[in-house]
């Protein structure tokens, strides 16, 4: 019989279930109810810092995998909501594993699903689990309600222009005193001039390409260094953080369907706006509509009056309206994967008229991959020569399809990898033995001092004896766990990956190789992403990088 154990915890943390403590309750176990059971009949998933709320997790994914070869005859969890706490999730896994013949079992409630009252339980259970979910994230939104009140900063990252500060408050009580911290934004004065320029221009521009060429050749960067694009400056300009809370604000809010928590005569000018409940989860971009925003006023400093806050949102909408949507590239074979040697992409640009002047169709049209950083900046930044699309591509095209032929540029750098691979098993077995080899030497010390109590010895001697060999088997434990330890990390991260990367870029560039003639280009792109890490571009040649090359 084969048995995966899957483990689970939202944090990093040392408190609760640890990852460890589950596996081995869940081995005690299998060993216990289950007859001639040896650890290689045993899978061990983990995951670590994911939460129940849905299924989407690397280690439980990869169970599914290889569940989908009918690997295990049982999956064994510590408890219920280690799997999940969704009812509808929970249930397709079940009907999924009895499709295969596999059976659940939980530990903790005393749940198998090989009988039909475990099925039932479970499904009973799984209902609670997914109720006290929800109980916790209604329990979390009247939290918010509360802190926003407050107009406290509850962390994340800290907006450009701002420090995060902590206040701390002695309270006195019955039970002693104690210190309640708590934080607020405030003004840095060195990053602050940079997003009053970021506004102010805006309002002059009204475009966002202008104000990032702006700002790129002017060497304004952001509070990290990195360079300023679209997106970020978008962010900034659509963040009431830096909106003072003044009356036309706060009845641009208060029209949009938002929740506030605070009156509109504390709209006095004084202050800026704090919003919570901005994004759904702790991705940016997952942003919720205003009706569900919770806007309150913060204890810091504004930028742009309400009305000029207001203005800017009216301009991005209205941008956003004339734009249209990039019809997803089907010509350019390279897109998204050559870089130029500044580091930037190298994105198509096609070119509207043929070498005759006339207007060339959709079909037809030519094009050249031009650097981001040249075109954003007006050629300030990076003055690298344009690449002919149709050139480049079928000549890249053809090198990885001669990835094959002996010391051809692929070839060379797939025989790298593979001599990276064996060099790093070598180290590994090596490794391993000089392990093995100190844990016999400590067995056979302790072979020979069990012979020599065998012939009676005084007290002494025999105390003395007994604490040494007592010293080698805890010798012999910390050994067994760091090979153990050495082995789990050489299947589930280096070696394994490392190998199973090679196998995989081979296995893409054959596919393109046999069927070159009947894949689209979106098709050949996809594969070629999986092989390669990136195309770089030095002004005279272009060079392919394969997935974990150097």
């Amino acid at each position: 019989m084969r048995f995966a154990i899957y483990s689970r915890k939202s944090k990093f943390t040392g408190k609760g279930e640890s990852i460890d403590n589950q596996i081995e309750m869940c081995t005690d176990y299998i060993k216990k109810h289950f007859q001639d059971v040896e650890e290689a009949d045993i899978s061990i998933y983990e995951d670590e810092g994911f939460s129940a709320k849905d299924m989407n997790r690397p280690r439980f994914i990869q169970m599914m995998k290889d569940n989908a070869d009918r690997k295990f005859d049982y999956i064994v969890v510590y408890r219920l909501d280690r799997i999940s706490r969704n009812v509808s999730d929970f249930s397709t896994l079940i009907e999924e594993l009895n499709v295969k013949d596999i059976s659940f079992i939980c530990i903790k409630e005393q749940f198998d699903t090989s009988n039909p009252m475990g099925r039932a339980m479970m499904y009973i259970a799984s209902v609670f689990a997914q109720l006290e979910r929800e109980t916790i994230a209604e329990r979390v939104r009247d939290n918010m309600h509360m802190l926003a009140r407050t107009g406290r900063w509850l962390g994340g990252t800290t907006p450009t222009g701002y420090d995060s500060v902590k206040d701390e408050v002695i309270c006195l009580g019955d039970m002693g005193d104690k210190v309640r911290t708590s934080y607020r934004l405030e003004v840095n004065k060195e990053e602050f001039p940079t997003v009053q320029a970021i506004f102010n221009k805006f309002l002059e521009f009204e475009s966002l390409n202008k104000l990032e060429t702006y700002l790129l050749n002017s060497g304004i960067t952001s509070k990290k260094g990195k360079k300023f694009t679209s997106a970020t400056i978008r962010q900034i300009l659509g963040n009431p953080v830096y909106c003072i809370a003044d009356k036309e604000s706060y009845h641009y809010f208060l029209s949009n369907g938002s929740d506030l928590c605070c009156d509109d005569s504390e709209a006095d000018g004084k202050s800026a706006f704090i919003v919570y409940n901005k994004t759904q989860g702790d991705k940016q971009r997952n942003k919720n509509p205003m009706d569900k925003w919770i806007v309150t006023i913060g204890k810091h400093k504004g930028i742009v009056s309400g009305k000029q806050w207001v203005e800017i949102q009216e301009i991005l909408q209205t941008n956003a309206r004339k734009g249209f949507r990039k019809v997803y590239n089907s010509t350019a074979l390279l897109s998204g994967v050559i870089k130029c040697k500044c580091g930037a992409y190298m994105r198509p640009k096609y070119h509207r008229r043929t070498a005759d002047g006339k207007i060339s169709s959709l079909e037809t049209r030519s094009f050249s991959y031009m650097c981001e950083n040249k075109e954003r900046s007006k050629k300030q930044l990076c003055g690298c020569e344009n690449l002919n699309g149709l050139l480049i591509d079928e000549k890249i095209f053809g090198l990885l399809l001669n990835y094959d032929v002996p010391k051809s540029a692929v070839n060379a750098q797939l025989e790298e990898l593979r001599k990276k691979i064996n060099d790093i098993n070598t180290v590994f077995s090596e490794n391993c033995s000089a392990i093995n080899k100190r844990i016999t030497e400590k067995e056979t010390s302790i072979q020979k001092l069990i012979n020599a109590l065998s012939k009676g010895v005084d007290d002494e001697t025999h105390k003395r004896i007994n604490i040494e060999i007592s010293q080698l088997s805890s010798q012999i434990k910390e050994l067994t766990v760091e090979l153990n330890l050495m082995e789990r990390n050489a299947s589930e991260g280096g070696l394994a990956s490392a190998g199973t990367a090679v196998f995989e870029i081979e296995k893409g560039l054959r596919y393109l190789k046999e069927n070159a003639g009947e894949l689209s280009v979106i098709n050949k792109r996809n594969f070629i992403k999986r092989c390669i890490e990136r195309i770089e571009w030095d002004g005279e040649e272009a060079h392919i990088f394969l997935m974990g090359a150097v």
